[in-house]
């Protein structure tokens, strides 16, 4: 009996050296890849808007309110420095995996495969559409959105 419980301390060790392992890989590709440097098309647009937020553009007019004012505020926050903003992208990176294993443990069957499942859930932090999905996994996943469906490609774009 005692053997089983070390060897499943073990693995237990094992796993958290994995997560944490590549919770340090997502964070330094946040840095190393900083989006400060990859503003073009969308990104650039909303971070143009976040620096200028009462620009009348009929642009800006079609972008989510709330996330513009999210964006002005980590640009005011880190003052458009790109080690700052690196370290906001990493934290957001890996906030994103933990909130995607906690919308994956309430739908699928086992911790193992909402383990798997989180690692898919890629994050680019100038991007409306990632804080939206992640804020919507975070309500149902929290109990919020208990009695709606689970989260889906399909019901996650309304």
């Amino acid at each position: 009996m005692a053997q089983s419980e070390d060897h499943q301390r073990s693995w237990r060790i094992i796993l958290w050296a994995v997560i944490v392992a590549g919770m340090y890989a997502r964070f330094q590709a946040a840095l190393e890849f900083n989006p400060i440097h990859a503003l073009f098309s969308d990104p650039g647009r909303h971070w143009q808007f976040a620096l200028n937020p009462l620009l009348a553009d009929p642009l800006s007019a079609m972008d989510a309110p709330l996330y513009q004012l999210w964006l002005t505020v980590v640009a005011k926050l880190t003052l458009g420095d790109p080690l700052a903003l690196g370290i906001y992208a990493g934290l957001m990176s890996v906030a994103t995996c933990y909130v995607w294993y906690r919308a994956m443990r309430e739908v699928l069957p086992s911790r193992a495969l909402a383990m798997l499942g989180s690692t898919r859930a890629a994050t680019t932090p100038m991007m409306a559409t990632t804080i939206m999905i992640s804020t919507k996994v975070n309500a149902w996943a929290s109990g919020g959105l208990r009695s709606a469906d689970p989260p889906t490609p399909v019901n996650m774009q309304t």
